[in-house]
């Protein structure tokens, strides 16, 4: 499948369209890229000490939140860095650094741990660190939820997003919109975040990485995000903290966005409740077979739920298990690879949702049951009503390329696709009894929308 770099001023983003239009895939006038970044403030950098790229992430309990933030061409640990709540407490942020890619990274990276939240309640904050306050004056944002299951949650959902090539930063854009117009919870991203590689594990370009948070900081400093890891993603390097010096891979992933749960493997896999959902997040870069200890974390994961507190369950991985696009085929249709591997522990667990991407377009299966439909959507508000299988979704159209190569005739189990359009869901969970989805454009257009319902 082809994926590309997503570069400003290393690799030319003119030699990157013209690729992607001599393999076929939708691409956007150049012209418009360069007019829509030189215009956003995102895209400038802000002085290499001032910290930036602010980050909210869960840790697991209500009471608490990360923020992680950057300082780009820094290397030296700041002795006074640290997160202020307004009007509140002061916690110190822990060092760390990586060098990875082409010419390596020569920043710093700090995470610090809010703690003493009320749940719901919203807090306004600020980073500092070597004498200097963050960009972003005092973003404010709301404390997790309590769990259970009558909690109304609103939650954003992407995959395959990267920055100018050709739509990422658009895809951010109506995001910013959208949550202006009626705030998010939750931000959710199923790998491929900010395509600082082309041909990973080689060739990442770190700088990318900076203008990717860059361009979703307005946003992901509002909310927690809590991201997969995907293919492009899939760079060694080394990281650096006060334990030591140690070589890893997804090097820039885990510096970057290592701030998770600390119940599965890292941000490799990883789960937690939001509200009255339990969120399952699985690395399908990484051994998912039989005695693997993913698959063995998985299975204990979920058999754990309690369905009394979080009745949704929902897992998310980047690469599909359902899709009906030609293009690695054999992972992704029944009796294929990765529902092999993962749909007895799906079904045994009873989970409803399983939300992927990979693939760089937009697909939404019927509920299915090994290869078989077990409930459409019907009526006027296109409701899976009580299925007894999860619905599969691959929403890979956050930014990089879109374009399906598309199985004809079109699958029983394939309800809806799309490979024109680039945009993100909205998914919005009231309490036990539904998950609403919209499939929401770039240009503020619906897309799709659907549900599923449980009585």
């Amino acid at each position: 499948m082809l994926k590309f770099l997503t570069v400003f001023s290393t690799i030319s983003i003119s030699s990157a369209l013209s690729h992607a239009s001599h393999a076929g895939l939708k691409t956007v006038d150049i012209s418009t890229v360069a007019d829509v970044t030189n215009s956003r403030s995102r895209f400038s950098v802000p002085s290499d000490s001032q910290p930036q790229q602010l980050k909210l992430s869960l840790t697991g309990s209500t009471s608490e939140m990360f923020v992680t933030f950057v300082l780009p061409n820094v290397t030296a640990p700041c002795s006074d860095a640290k997160v202020t709540i307004l009007n509140g407490g002061s916690f110190p942020a822990v060092y760390q650094t990586y060098s990875a890619g082409v010419i390596g990274w020569y920043g710093s990276i700090y995470v610090a741990k809010l703690t003493g939240l009320t749940p719901g309640n919203s807090y306004s904050y600020s980073a500092y660190a070597c004498g200097k306050a963050s960009l972003t004056p005092n973003p404010t944002f709301k404390a997790a939820p309590v769990t259970g299951p009558n909690v109304q949650t609103r939650v954003i959902v992407k995959a395959d997003m990267g920055t100018v090539v050709p739509m990422g930063f658009a895809v951010a854009e109506q995001i910013e919109k959208d949550n202006a117009a009626n705030p998010f919870d939750l931000a959710v991203l199923a790998g491929d975040l900010s395509y600082a590689t082309v041909d990973p594990p080689h060739n990442e370009f770190e700088e990318v990485w900076d203008a990717w948070g860059r361009m979703i900081e307005p946003y992901v400093s509002l909310m927690p995000f809590m991201a997969n890891v995907g293919n492009h993603e899939h760079t060694p390097g080394t990281l650096t903290n006060s334990s030591g010096k140690y070589n890893v891979d997804y090097a820039a992933y885990i510096a970057r966005y290592g701030a998770v749960p600390s119940n599965g493997n890292g941000p490799l896999w990883y789960s937690y409740d939001f509200g009255s959902v339990h969120y399952t997040y699985l690395d399908s870069e990484e051994s998912q077979d039989a005695g693997s200890p993913q698959l063995a974390w998985l299975q204990a994961d979920l058999a754990a739920v309690d369905r009394t507190k979080t009745p949704w369950v929902l897992v998310f991985q980047h690469r599909p298990l359902l899709c009906s696009t030609q293009s690695e085929e054999g992972d992704h249709v029944p009796g294929g690879k990765f529902l092999t591997l993962l749909e007895p522990t799906l079904l045994a667990n009873k989970v409803d949702l399983v939300v992927t991407g990979h693939e760089h377009l937009y697909e939404r299966m019927n509920a299915v049951v090994k290869g078989v439909v077990v409930a459409n959507a019907t009526g006027t508000r296109n409701a899976y009503v009580n299925p007894t299988g999860p619905v599969y979704v691959v929403q890979g159209t956050a930014g990089a390329f879109v374009g399906g190569d598309w199985m004809n005739p079109q699958p029983a189990w394939s309800a809806f696709r799309d490979g024109t359009t680039y945009g993100y869901g909205q998914m919005i969970v009231d309490g036990a009894s539904s998950i609403d989805w919209t499939y929401m454009g770039s240009d503020g257009k619906v897309i799709d929308h659907w549900r599923i319902e449980k009585s």
